[in-house]
């Protein structure tokens, strides 16, 4: 459940008449009439899932050329950069953003994208009063589409869809987009001038929606803002490959804020979508599940049917409301097409492990990792496709075994849950705060650094040796180590582990301090009692086989 809200700053959107848009690109192949699991792949790359309309313009959709030529003016005084046409692939990769050259596991020719992956859109348009306007939102593969790697580690400028990114960071992006209208609000004659050079083919009609209705309403927000000194973005999402997503939950059930904490630091990383049919509950805390007497159970491939499916597509039509911004009483009407991705991720694998594995020490980890690990994290067998999760225990693991930072769970506050129970969707789900987190689906743990439920240990290596763990890290845009199985770097004079000398990131890394709340990298540490030096390098060598 990803985190990006614009809700304060983009509250000044809106519109007297009712209106909505459909992705672009989706509609154009569901024309195709592809079969269901190639649509479920489209959509989950695609779709919009509804998240373009009146109520997202004012939370989390963006009116895109507004935004994005304010940013590139103000990156144009900052940094003396040209005012032109902008090129995706460059204009957004900095915040973790991916316009890859291809696709790496879509069925056929890699369809060509004019914005970056995850980043859906499409258009306004009303006849009378005359509107026409261009809007963007976050789409699922803003966080389920990740960089893929080559055997030497290093980003290869190809995704693959269904795998985590990591490198995603909404709060600079978020910033950036809230400093750039800052910047051109009192400058509305330059600004309306410039839209027409970044984006040259800009129709009369969305020049005039913007001047008349989208550019004074932020501008008014702003100023007001500005004279009651509110905070605009009401919280952050910890730095690169985190969200925060309850966050962004309780700002959509209570709007005004009445449900946010003084600070809220709940923050996830992203998952491998691999195996997520066989989850019992879903989220790190395991925060929702259909039948509320079946939270954590047990389940293995036999279990799965239709009926299942079908459940499982309202819990995560659901996590549309924070990632989205739709309205929480919107999110069954989605519902079916999650299904549609639900077929794609039924069948769903990460990308092999590129470089070489030693297939002795890895038979050797798979014995330590049936005797250790097997209990909480599944059981996994091969075929011909590789690894995959054939059982999963969807054991909850309780504060106080488990030691990690409890910031995610303790979020879930009583009054949420009460105000997710009060919602329609309530008879297809059930919320509860659980006290621990469900330990994770291990697929693409070679690709998924950094580790935790909060990101928080750059390295299995780090990992299996809790004493060694760095307090600071680098992370966003890396490449990868396979001898560590992670994040490449090494602890500097300063205490921070950064990236090898000479390796230029794909995208502008941060710092994750593990001081900071919600940070922490303490926890799962008694799991390595015991296991010397060999045994955990035997694995680390068998996770790159998942």
């Amino acid at each position: 459940m990803s985190a990006c809200t614009l809700l304060s700053v983009l509250a000044g959107c809106k519109f007297e008449m009712p209106l909505s848009a459909r992705s672009a690109r989706i509609a154009q192949i569901e024309a195709t009439k592809p079969d269901r699991r190639t649509l479920g792949m489209a959509r989950l790359a695609f779709d919009e899932f509804g998240a373009l309309d009146n109520h997202t313009i004012t939370t989390n959709a963006m009116p895109y050329k507004v935004v994005v030529t304010a940013m590139v003016m103000e990156r144009a005084a900052r940094e003396g950069s040209p005012i032109g046409p902008i090129a995706p692939d460059s204009f957004f990769r900095r915040y973790g953003w991916i316009a890859p050259t291809s696709i790496d596991n879509w069925p056929g020719e890699s369809p060509r994208l004019d914005k970056p992956l995850g980043m859906v859109s499409g258009e306004f348009r009303n006849s009378l009063p005359r509107v026409r306007l261009e809007v963007a939102n976050i789409g699922c593969a803003a966080c389920h589409a990740g960089m893929n790697y080559d055997a030497q580690g290093d980003p290869t400028g190809r995704a693959w869809l269904g795998a985590a990114n990591t490198s995603r960071n909404f709060d600079s992006y978020l910033n950036d987009i809230l400093s750039a209208l800052r910047f051109v609000k009192d400058r509305p004659d330059e600004f309306l001038a410039t839209i027409p050079r970044v984006f040259p083919s800009v129709h009369r009609d969305e020049m005039r929606t913007i001047s008349k209705v989208v550019f004074p309403g932020i501008r008014d927000r702003l100023l007001e803002a500005q004279r009651t000194g509110e905070a605009l973005l009401p919280f952050g999402n910890g730095g690169p490959g985190l969200t925060n997503g309850v966050a962004a939950l309780k700002l959509q059930l209570a709007p005004k804020g009445a449900l946010l904490e003084p600070s809220e630091n709940g923050y996830v990383s992203i998952p491998d979508l691999h195996g997520r049919l066989l989850r019992s509950s879903y989220l790190a805390d395991g925060i929702y599940t259909a039948d509320a007497s079946r939270r954590f159970e047990p389940r293995d491939e036999s279990g799965l049917s239709g009926t299942s499916r079908a459940r499982s597509a309202s819990i995560i039509a659901f996590f549309l409301v924070p990632t989205a911004g739709i309205l929480p009483t919107r999110s069954e009407t989605q519902a079916e097409r999650v299904e549609d991705v639900l077929e794609f991720v039924a069948d769903y694998r990460p990308p092999r492990f590129p470089g070489s594995i030693d297939r002795e020490r890895a038979r050797r980890g798979a014995q330590t990792f049936a005797a250790r690990c097997e209990g909480c994290h599944g059981r996994y067998a091969e075929d011909e496709r590789g690894m995959r999760l054939v059982a999963f225990p969807n054991r909850i693991v309780p504060q106080d075994e488990m030691g990690t930072d409890p910031a995610r769970w303790k979020a879930v506050s009583d009054a949420s849950v009460r105000a997710i129970g009060r919602l329609p969707v309530a008879k297809k789900i059930n919320a509860a705060r659980t006290g621990g987190y469900v330990a994770p689906i291990l697929a693409g743990a070679w690709m998924t650094a950094p580790y935790l439920h909060n990101g928080s240990v750059p390295t299995l290596w780090h990992l299996m040796r809790p004493e060694a763990r760095p307090a600071k890290f680098m992370v966003g845009g890396h490449k990868l180590d396979y001898s560590r199985v992670g994040i490449a770097g090494e602890i500097a004079a300063d205490g921070v582990m950064r990236y090898p000398a000479g390796y230029v990131p794909w995208s502008d890394p941060g710092v994750h301090d593990t001081s900071q709340p919600g940070k922490s990298n303490a926890g799962h540490e008694e799991e390595f009692t015991g296991l010397d030096d060999a045994q955990k390098d035997e694995l680390a060598e068998y996770l790159k086989t998942l």
